[in-house]
């Protein structure tokens, strides 16, 4: 019963993907609507938007706790169930690591869940900016990829001289404990110049 495995699989508040679902079960998407619907109608399930549902938590002042969409991105893009799968890029990961106060409109991440070169996706009111990847991201590999895409993008939006940003990409690779090997492995997926700039930013010193 769908039911039962929902409620095995997914805790409280936690989003519940409903194409995952088809495809775990090999269900008709028909008949997973059907039966989210009628989940939704008897209240067991809530709708936080489009194929995104959730078991709601009772609150004591609401009537359930809102599903945080950060929570919902983060469990689509990023880490879905333990399993790592994307990493935020470009002019976000510049503003995390700080090298810009900018922040852009739509959150930027690289997802093994997109497979076009860059489209935005507007999530209640919110938009955020998914890319393929330019290799399979998994857990060992993830902060190598994020790494390397920094180098790569750095002073396009560095509010800081050459040397500075340098010493801060430095100073992040140093926190991320990458091994060199594994950025070996995962320059082949990216062209010939980030290769030059990881030497001229000295970060294989670190």
């Amino acid at each position: 019963m769908l039911l039962d495995y929902l409620q095995n699989e997914y805790p409280m508040n936690v989003p519940i993907f409903m194409g995952d679902i088809e495809a775990r079960l090999g269900m008709q998407a028909a008949s997973v609507r059907q039966s989210f619907k009628r989940l939704v109608d008897r209240g067991v399930l809530a709708r936080f938007a489009a194929g995104i549902y959730y078991f709601p938590q009772p609150s004591k002042i609401f009537k359930s706790v809102p599903l945080d969409i950060e929570k919902v991105i983060f469990n689509k893009y990023i880490e879905y169930k333990g399993k790592t799968i994307g990493y935020y890029t470009g002019i976000t990961l510049a503003n995390i690591v700080g090298l810009t106060t900018q922040i852009a409109a739509e959150k930027c991440i690289a997802t093994n869940e997109e497979k076009s070169r860059g489209r935005v996706v507007n999530v209640k009111n919110r938009r955020f900016r998914l890319k393929k990847p330019r290799m399979v991201v998994n857990a060992e590999n993830r902060d190598a990829l994020m790494i390397l895409d920094l180098v790569s993008e750095a002073m396009k939006y560095s509010e800081y001289s050459a040397d500075e940003t340098a010493a801060r990409l430095r100073n992040y690779a140093r926190g991320r404990n990458v091994s060199k090997e594994v950025i070996v492995n995962c320059l082949s997926a990216y062209p010939g110049k980030t290769s030059k700039l990881l030497l001229e930013m000295r970060i294989y010193d670190v």
